[in-house]
């Protein structure tokens, strides 16, 4: 059941998805079988041999809770179940005759889901075979992308720049028809992804947009994260202890990019053909399509590390543990200078620069050589012990964009200059670790 956005009539919709999946094949950049990946990234073929119908081949990507990786081949009107290792689209086909057969995803109690555009309705598939079990939602403009938010479960679909398109939440299907609703206002999008803690990113034509989640006090508030052309599909990579999260997306000129949050771009795979739609594996690598086929996408040193759908949450039966991505900072602050046998003030501010909590926040001060240790003073909810030079202060939660003060009074004894260091760390995953530590120097004189 369609809540918002007009009903087309069938030639028009075939009409509309004509242009919304062949438009974009004069920005083929090569060959299909050719690309090239960037320094760093590594790519291969691992589902090969689609018609592609001077268009777009494979689309819709997700895979079982067995490893397996369903394909939706708009151009074949078929759906594709290919066994952990790779294989052939001749090879792995299980059922054809779907229409516009274009975004896959299984929902949080391990359900299989597609888009078709020619018949403007999200079905429900038994993946074993392939079959039609029932329509969720009908109606709809002209849908392509398909997501599961991580924190409530409904479904998410993109309707690709067609009249009354934008992106759509399904709402109340697990046991009927669904109800969908526009989302994120006028908002038009094509490839959907979600970060753990239910922030939608969508690649809007030539924009990537971050909108906010339904958990939030403002759920489908959307802004602009990056211009880029081209954009189709998206895959988000949490933050490490090595790199800050970033995003790669698919375009359909030929190029992969990985867009890091500061803005930056740079080309993971270039030279290649039409891209459309991403997804991550159960091994944290990305697939994604081109005209002919799906590669497998990872860095070409350590292991992949991209955001699974529905991290965090009942992935097809198997529990995963998303971490919290907190950015905790301290700075160090002294006299720049101090006479011998006068006491001063050593000062560490700690700060939460995200917008998540911080929890078990420890901030820990090396004291100088030559002082002697008076004191130590923090703000309320924190707690302080000394053990010889080193001084421990800790609290049990930091809220975002919030901070607190710590401070130690010290005698200076004995040396010419001081130098006092101070490190913060937390039981969450920090994306900047370079400010997690900071130092203070100070002058003796007399």
């Amino acid at each position: 059941m369609l809540t918002d956005g007009p009903m087309l009539s069938s030639l028009a919709r075939r009409a509309l998805l004509a242009f919304a999946v062949g438009a974009t094949a004069m920005f083929a950049a090569g060959a299909a079988q050719a690309y090239n990946a960037a320094p760093g990234w590594v790519a291969s073929d691992y589902v090969t041999g689609f018609d592609h119908a001077s268009a777009a081949g494979p689309v819709g990507l997700a895979f079982d809770g067995s490893g397996n990786l369903l394909v939706a081949a708009v151009a074949s009107a078929s759906l594709h179940k290919v066994a952990p290792g790779g294989g052939t689209a001749s090879g792995t086909k299980i059922k054809d005759g779907y229409g516009a057969a274009l975004g896959l995803a299984f929902d949080k109690s391990g359900r299989l889901y597609m888009a078709r555009g020619t018949q403007g309705d999200v079905v429900e598939l038994n993946p074993a075979s392939g079959d039609v079990i029932r329509t969720v939602v009908s109606g709809l403009p002209c849908p392509v992308g398909l997501a599961t938010d991580p924190i409530s479960g409904d479904l998410f679909v993109s309707n690709v720049f067609c009249p009354g398109g934008g992106i759509f939440r399904i709402s109340g299907f697990a046991n009927g028809p669904g109800k969908a609703k526009r989302y994120a206002g006028l908002q038009d999008a094509d490839g959907l992804t979600f970060s753990p803690d239910g922030t939608l990113y969508a690649a809007g034509g030539n924009q990537i947009v971050r909108i906010a989640g339904t958990n939030t006090s403002s759920p489908g508030s959307a802004s602009t994260f990056v211009d880029l052309p081209n954009v189709d599909g998206i895959a988000y990579a949490p933050a490490t202890v090595q790199t800050a999260e970033y995003l790669v997306v698919v375009r359909t000129d030929g190029q992969i990019d990985r867009v890091g949050f500061d803005g930056a771009v740079s080309p993971v795979v270039t030279g290649a053909s039409r891209g459309d739609l991403v997804t991550v594996g159960p091994d944290r690598c990305v697939y994604a399509d081109l005209q002919d086929r799906v590669i497998k996408l990872g860095p070409s040193t350590g292991s992949c590390g991209f955001a699974t759908p529905l991290d965090g949450q009942n992935v097809l039966g198997e529990r995963t543990s998303a971490q919290r991505v907190v950015d905790t900072a301290v700075k160090a602050k002294a006299p720049k200078t101090v006479r011998r046998g006068k006491s001063f003030v050593l000062t560490m501010k700690v700060s939460n620069r995200s917008s998540r909590t911080a929890h078990t926040v420890v901030v820990t001060d090396t004291l100088p050589k030559g002082v002697t240790f008076a004191k130590a003073r923090a703000s309320a909810g924190s707690k302080c012990k000394r053990r010889g030079r080193t001084v421990t202060c800790r609290r049990s939660t930091l809220g975002a964009h919030k901070s607190f003060t710590v401070t130690l009074r010290v005698r200076s004894k004995r040396g010419s200059a001081y130098t006092n260091s101070a490190k913060v760390e937390s039981n969450d995953l920090d994306p900047r670790p370079g400010n997690n530590s900071s130092k203070s120097k100070t002058k003796v004189s007399g």
